[in-house]
């Protein structure tokens, strides 16, 4: 269930947001384009040929205006959708369509009779990928600008064949920028003066609980005893935003109580395991260990990642990079909370000023482990904390996009987001391109300020579901109430948590989320009444047996 209504805003917000909603006809807007594939030997191999998806006015273009992008692993409208269609109508540039082999074998695996995956697998060998690109070239394809990712098992593969394809709009390759081990690690070689975690891969409980005690400090009971309990109280100043509290506020104090258990790789907190105990310990490397490392579908995880936890305020910073000169597309804070047995469970995604101190700070610390990984062009998704020391550390680099929503907040909020920096990036130049019905829909990347500025107050609420059970009933009066709020801009509620009689569990990452809603207004205490007030109904939203 989704549900848009039109918020009340200043006339400055309601001009931005007019403009998103003239832009973002382009999602809905029909493909005037065809659609060419391979087909299947007998033998299950792709007769590879490239899935292209041409703009209208292909045909009347000089050769060298024949432009294309590749897209791997294209699935969210509102992701590789939306930058597929401003490619396509903005732009006029052509749009490969590529499947990593990893969601490539997925699709084989699960959905065997669908044919269309089958023939969008990115080239598994250097002779098919020649033959592949000939393929472009016959098509008229003067150019590939850049092979964008959207999903985090594919970017090995996307940036090794943009390597392989020879782009100059591109970043080598460098495990670094997905192993979060080797991420810290060429950080903290490259650049000594960036605080990074006290970190050991290690392959067997009692290793990990020797590097606990030795180095991290940390001396683990046997048995857990649950969540730790905050032994003091967080000062104010240490609060940024309007909505939620730091980490502080939850785990103040206890850093030398606890540790985090992780894998190498992975995504959206998957596996993530703040350790109390050995018998945490334990769980985590029995869940870890064994397990399919996320992009590889014959590499298993023979050791489990173990880091200081660094108690503090979680950051996120998009960053758009044009050939090494980075502009911060948008600063959020983490509203992470304790919930149904788990540390850190999302509650909320703020975008917050990018110009106060410490969340200066946040951005020039993300900005400098981009050039420590030696990325020069793309779309980042960087997160950081703020230890109750001050300092900066990292947790991660994604080089991908900001898995939610997130346009029609900063477009509202900011006047513009990071998958239209993005294309600017990569596709504009002097002569600004126009869409169909003459209006400019593209961004001069010259124009583009370092750093954004905030005109209203906007989030992502993720929807925790609290209860575990047979769903017999949903609280269509609280939903009601939340589509109601002043500040509710959109909201969604999953198809698994209205259908009566589905088995639905607690959640416990954002996997599990029960849906989200996006709010947006020009008033604090209005935003932050409306937060809230959808705090206090998310328990009440689900009945179960």
């Amino acid at each position: 269930m989704k549900i848009l209504k039109q918020v009340i805003l200043c006339p400055l917000l309601s001009f931005v947001m007019s403009r998103w909603q003239g832009i973002s006809k382009i999602r809905s807007t029909k493909r005037n384009v065809v659609l060419r594939g391979g087909s299947i030997d007998d033998n299950g191999d792709s007769i590879l040929s490239p899935q292209i998806i041409f703009p209208k006015k292909w045909g009347k273009m000089k050769k060298g205006q024949k432009r294309a992008i590749i897209l791997m692993d294209r699935f969210s409208d509102y992701h590789g959708g939306y930058l597929e269609q401003v490619a396509l109508e903005v732009y006029g540039v052509a749009v490969v369509n590529v499947l990593s082999t990893y969601l490539w074998g997925y699709f084989c695996q699960h959905y065997p009779h669908l044919e269309e995956p089958k023939l969008m697998r990115i080239p598994p060998t250097d002779e098919l990928l020649k033959s592949w690109q000939q393929k472009l070239r016959e098509e008229g394809v003067h150019r590939i600008e850049a092979v964008i990712c959207e999903s985090d098992s594919g970017l090995a593969e996307a940036e090794k064949l943009a390597f392989d394809l020879g782009l100059t709009k591109s970043n080598g390759k460098n495990e670094a920028r997905r192993n979060k081990y080797l991420m810290n690690e060429a950080i903290r070689q490259a650049a000594p003066h960036l605080k990074v975690v006290n970190q050991k891969l290690c392959k067997t409980v009692e290793e990990a609980l020797e590097f606990a005690k030795t180095e991290l400090g940390v001396i683990l009971p046997e048995r857990s005893v649950g969540l730790p309990q905050n032994t003091r109280q967080a000062s104010e100043e240490q609060e940024s935003g309007l909505i939620g509290r730091g980490q502080h506020y939850y785990f103040g104090g206890l850093a030398n109580n606890v540790c985090i258990v992780k894998p190498k790789r992975g995504a959206a907190s998957d596996s993530v395991h703040l350790v109390t105990s050995v018998d945490d310990m334990k769980e985590a490397f029995a869940e870890i260990i064994g397990s399919t490392v996320l992009g590889e579908m014959k590499e298993s995880h023979g050791s489990v990642l173990v880091q200081e936890f660094v108690v503090g305020t979680e950051y996120a910073v998009d960053i758009v990079s044009k050939n090494g000169q980075h502009k911060i597309a948008a600063l959020w804070k983490y509203d992470k909370r304790p919930a149904n047995g788990r540390a850190f469970v999302y509650h909320a995604t703020e975008l917050i000023s990018t110009f106060a101190p410490n969340e200066e700070a946040v951005c020039d610390y993300a900005t400098s482990t981009l050039d420590a990984l030696d990325l020069k062009w793309g779309l980042t998704h960087t997160e950081i904390i703020i230890g109750e020391d001050g300092i900066c550390r990292l947790v991660e680099v994604n080089c991908r996009q900001h898995n939610m929503d997130f346009a029609p907040l900063t477009m509202a909020c900011i006047g513009y987001n990071a998958l239209d920096m993005l294309l600017a990036a990569y596709l504009g130049n002097s002569n600004s391109p126009t869409s169909d019905d003459g209006n400019s829909a593209s961004l001069d990347w010259n124009l583009l300020p370092d750093r954004p500025v905030t005109r209203a107050f906007g989030a992502m609420v993720h929807i925790v579901n609290h209860a575990k059970g047979e769903l017999v009933d949903v609280n269509e009066e609280a939903l009601s109430e939340i589509r109601g709020l002043d500040s509710t801009l959109d909201m969604e509620i999953y198809d698994s948590f209205l259908t009566v009689g589905n088995q639905i569990e607690p959640t416990v990452d954002i996997k599990t989320d029960a849906g989200w809603v996006q709010l947006i207004h020009d008033d604090a205490e209005t935003f932050v009444k409306d937060y809230q007030r959808i705090l206090e109904l998310m328990p009440l939203l689900f009945s179960v047996r």
